[in-house]
């Protein structure tokens, strides 16, 4: 019996140890993201920073929904060195995007990507909401399509914030 359970405990340590040493191979270099925001300032992913990038639209319900999360994890990390930019994809509208800025009251940069080529050097990205978590040194971490899961996130992010 003891020895069973010392072969199942070795293979359940080394089944997570590859599983980690994958994971830190898989890791690829962000995109360099040079651009404007929609109201004219540049910004680009800072060194040294851990970086959540997110595109959405506002016809997105997901996206409406997630966007509180956001705001709240920006204003509560960004003093310890988060920054939180939000990629507007190319099918929305200019006049909808800072509406709903005012209306959500959205203090992170949002950069309108009109001509889809920062949505391209991602990835090709299409579906609303997609997220990026970037970590101090640049390479991405996690991409999640779809809603962001909070807790997750902020054990991510915690993680990442602690480890520059």
């Amino acid at each position: 019996m003891r020895k069973t359970i010392t072969l199942i405990s070795t293979i359940a340590l080394l089944s997570c140890i590859s599983w980690f040493a994958y994971q830190l191979l898989q890791k690829k270099l962000s995109p360099a993201l040079q651009a404007t925001t929609i109201n004219h300032q540049p910004i680009k992913i800072e060194t040294g920073k851990v970086t959540l990038i997110n595109f959405w639209a506002t016809s997105c319900i997901g996206c409406v929904r997630e966007m509180p999360f956001l705001q709240n994890t920006f204003q509560h990390y960004q003093k310890d060195g988060l920054q939180v930019i939000g990629i507007a994809l190319s099918y929305d509208r200019t006049d909808y995007i800072q509406s709903f800025i005012e209306k959500y009251k959205i203090s992170f940069p949002i950069v309108y990507d009109q001509d889809g080529k920062i949505a391209e050097q991602f990835g090709s990205i299409t579906l609303a909401p997609t997220s990026f978590l970037i970590d101090h040194n640049g390479y991405i971490v996690s991409k999640t399509v779809g809603e962001l899961e909070p807790e997750k996130t902020m054990k991510t992010i915690e993680m990442l914030l602690k480890s520059k």
